[in-house]
């Protein structure tokens, strides 16, 4: 075994960067593949809250729009740089995606030289094999979203960061705090671990007699604040000009922090409660309760922030039991193996994949792995401290607020590092240990190691709280086949739901729609379309369409007797009145199709074609009154 164990060394060594090369390679094919897969699904181009919100940002800016018109509400870093790229490439999403996930295959690079600052070459390849097929991470870079630039600046902070302890020159600290800064403006959370660098730098750098280390630490500190501020300082100056207010990167920490710090918080939902669920609607609503609440019409967003900030203090200081039990909460959830989704639910997307569903690491196998990796680390006296700072520090950072799978993966690259260490260790446990395998499998540190893969195992096990509705899934999938325009994929979504909950009466409607339109079976269309009428008689889109269905399937009376009650609920109903008005002139009753031509005119003077249709109909019952 021992010789063995000797063979990997050397072709490692003799081998390594050749290695390197095919797990880059791996790392592309893996991601130009998923890719594939999910833009043949209907989530390929969908944008939706967040994503939607970045997207439409950064066309504004790539029309030249480059300076805010208000205080930033989000850390602008991502979306001013999703702005250049749309400027350059048309605003096209797909160019924006395939550039993330170029940037994914990068922090697969950085994480092998973060790595070698912290153990050897065997494991650094492993992590860096196993991050090139983390399924979430192909996952976010497929999504116009934060995560894969912030994956990647904080790789290159904590190599960075390493490099300047290790080098104690001046230089390399005034680099890391530009790249702590850099992070920052994408996202701030970054801030708590750079308050800890500090404390961390005293304890690990080398101590003289004569104080001239204290003073180098000093000088050290200073040039990461001023390196940090570099990026930040802009963005404080911008938010200052355009909006008269003192507001350091952004506004949103005050609502972060009630959503997550509430009575009826869940500790996952990003909507502060009473208000509306689109991303525009939610904004505009926290804004408005907050201005009304401090009598203020022309608050500040910072006075904004600091009114949901102290509701959030105010809930936690009157229920500190209850608080800190759901602080608990929000860290059981921020480290379970669910992938809670904040945009849409996660699992509906990656089935579409078969490479992610069979040929991916997931998080409920690395995190055992991980926890394992710490505690040899710790056990075998690694120098890993840096790293479980900013892994404690990043999660304090989200549980203050609220959690879900996308916020956790900037620690994802440094989890699987100590999920690397733990496999070549127990490797080396069993090729190298004394006695038989089994006694070698047995050693203490190999039981502790199981111990703690079967306890984890189970604390991070799926919470059943955190599953979606599969009606609403299937539904909302649906919809995005409708608007796609493809109607015969969305039946079988729409099937699903009426399967699971048959009084589901939008999910009939959808489904009569989409027979209607797809494969045109009427006669199916109507009976799903009857059957939501019936749910939800005095909904007037769904008599429309029930209408229109008769219509076309040349079902005259039965289309007169939809469109008519349509009527009776909506007088003014213009396509109803119009499809009414074309159901007579069919029938050839002249003088009904004329009347509701005429009420269609009355109530929508500037409608297009009304008149000339009316001068038409006349004139045919012109002719019939002379040839009677």
């Amino acid at each position: 075994m021992s010789d063995k164990s000797s063979l990997l060394s050397v072709l490692v060594q003799k081998h390594g960067r050749l290695l390197l090369i095919a797990i880059f390679c791996v790392a592309c094919l893996w991601r130009v593949i998923y890719f594939i897969e999910i833009s043949y699904s209907p989530y390929g181009r969908d944008l939706t809250m967040d994503s939607s919100y970045h997207h439409e940002w950064a066309v504004r800016l790539a029309e030249g729009e480059w300076m805010p018109k208000e205080v930033f509400f989000r850390a602008p870093l991502y979306p001013y740089l999703l702005g250049i790229v749309y400027r350059f490439a048309n605003n096209s999403q797909d160019v924006a995606k395939l550039l993330q996930l170029l940037l994914g295959c990068g922090s697969c690079l950085l994480l092998y030289r973060v790595g070698r600052q912290y153990v050897d070459n065997t494991t650094s390849l492993l992590a860096t094999f196993m991050a090139a097929i983390y399924g979430m991470s192909m996952y976010f870079e497929n999504e116009l979203l934060i995560v894969p630039l912030i994956m990647f600046l904080d790789l290159l902070v904590l190599l960075s960061l390493r490099k300047a302890a290790i080098a104690r020159r001046a230089g390399p600290w005034l680099t890391t705090g530009l790249l702590c800064g850099l992070s920052a403006i994408a996202r701030p959370n970054i801030l708590l671990f750079v308050v800890f660098v500090p404390v961390w730098y005293w304890f690990v750098r080398e101590k003289s007699p004569n104080g001239k280390s204290i003073r180098i630490w000093i000088g050290h500190m200073a040039l990461l604040t001023c390196g940090c501020l570099i990026p930040v300082l802009p963005v404080t100056v911008t938010n200052y000009v355009v909006g008269g207010d003192r507001v350091l990167i952004a506004s949103q920490g005050g609502v972060n922090f009630y959503i997550g710090n509430n009575p009826r918080s869940n500790g996952v939902n990003a909507v502060v409660p009473d208000t509306r669920p689109t991303w525009q609607g939610g904004y505009e609503d926290q804004v408005r309760m907050a201005k009304e609440a401090l009598g203020n019409p022309n608050a500040k967003p910072s006075e904004i922030s600091g009114y949901w900030y102290d509701k959030g203090w105010e809930y936690i200081r009157e229920n500190p039991g209850a608080a800190t039990k759901h602080m608990l909460f929000k860290l059981y959830l921020f480290w379970n193996a669910y992938e809670i989704g904040n945009n849409r639910v996660i699992r509906y997307v990656t089935r579409h994949s078969v490479l992610f569903r069979f040929f991916t690491i997931r998080f409920w196998c690395l995190c055992p792995l991980a926890f394992v990796g710490i505690f040899l680390a710790l056990r075998r006296r690694r120098p890993v401290s840096l790293l479980l700072l900013f892994i404690a520090s990043y999660t304090a950072s989200f549980i203050l607020f609220f959690v879900n799978g996308r916020f956790r993966m900037p620690l994802i690259p440094f989890l699987i590092l100590f999920a690397a260490y733990a496999i070549v260790e127990w490797r080396r446990q069993i090729a190298t240990g004394s006695g038989n395998w089994t006694a070698r499998l047995w050693h203490g540190d190999m039981l502790i190691s199981l111990v703690i893969v079967v306890l984890t195992a189970v604390l991070i096990r799926p919470y059943p709280g955190l599953y979606t509705d599969a009606t609403q899934g299937h539904y909302n999938e649906g919809q995005l086949w409708i608007k796609k325009q493809d109607f015969n994929a969305a039946i079988p979504c729409f099937e699903q739901v009426v399967r699971l909950k048959p009084n589901f009466a939008q999910a009939h409607h959808k489904l009569g729609e989409s027979y209607a339109r797809g494969p045109r079976d009427y006669e199916r269309a109507v009976l799903h379309l009857e059957k939501a009428h019936m749910l939800e008689p005095k909904d007037t889109t769904i008599l429309n369409n029930l209408g229109v269905a008769y219509f076309i399937w040349k079902k005259y009376d039965k289309a007169e007797q939809y469109f008519r009650k349509l009527l009776t609920l909506d007088a003014k109903h213009f396509k109803g009145r119009k499809a009414l008005a074309s159901v007579y002139e069919l029938q050839g009753r002249w003088s009904d199709s004329l009347q509701q031509y005429e009420r269609l005119a009355t109530d929508y003077p500037d409608s297009a074609g009304t008149n000339a249709k009316i001068a038409e109909i006349r004139a045919k019952l012109g002719r019939g009154r002379q040839v009677e």
